[in-house]
């Protein structure tokens, strides 16, 4: 289930102009070198993902191994608060993880807002992304966890589908 999400969540990011080759980007919120600086062994996010009329899934990404070059991180699936199967590993460069914030500069606007999730309250950089058919992305990069965002909204037209929030973090 969380799979067919990741996918229909990743088509309608695709219609926001995010990672688009060839395109100029908003800066993103860290360059490469800050994420790895900030990045050691064992730090971790934990999210919460809602969407209308399904049940909300959770997931833990985990920082295994870290190097000069890049990363091997942990991905696992969260039930009250355990984990619900084995965590699926991923190899990542520093650069990868810079471009999950490649936003189309001509599509994108970039401001500082302060925003509230379960994990804290965050002074953040905010992305608003819009995209076709009424498309839009909104993600609060916090000033002091460089990384995934804290919150991100993605909405059709005037509807939410779907909310990914910080739950906690971990900052070895």
């Amino acid at each position: 289930m969380f799979t067919a999400r990741v996918v229909a969540l990743g088509s309608l990011l695709a219609t926001l102009g995010g990672c688009t080759f060839g395109s100029t980007y908003a800066p993103p919120p860290f360059p490469a070198q800050l994420i790895r600086a900030a990045t050691g062994e064992g730090r971790s996010w934990h999210f919460r993902t809602t969407e209308p009329g399904k049940p909300a899934t959770e997931r833990l990404l985990r920082f295994a191994e870290v190097g000069a070059e890049g990363a091997a991180f942990e991905s696992v699936a969260m039930v009250n608060g355990a984990s619900s199967g084995a965590p699926q590993r991923q190899q990542v460069s520093w650069e990868d993880l810079e471009g999950h914030a490649h936003y189309a500069e001509n599509a994108t606007v970039v401001d500082d807002a302060v925003v509230e999730v379960p994990a804290g309250r965050f002074r953040c950089v905010r992305y608003t992304v819009k995209g076709e058919g009424g498309a839009r992305m909104v993600a609060w990069f916090a000033a002091t966890l460089p990384g995934p965002p804290v919150l991100q909204v993605l909405w059709r037209g005037e509807r939410e589908v779907s909310r990914t929030e910080l739950l906690s973090y971990t900052v070895p």
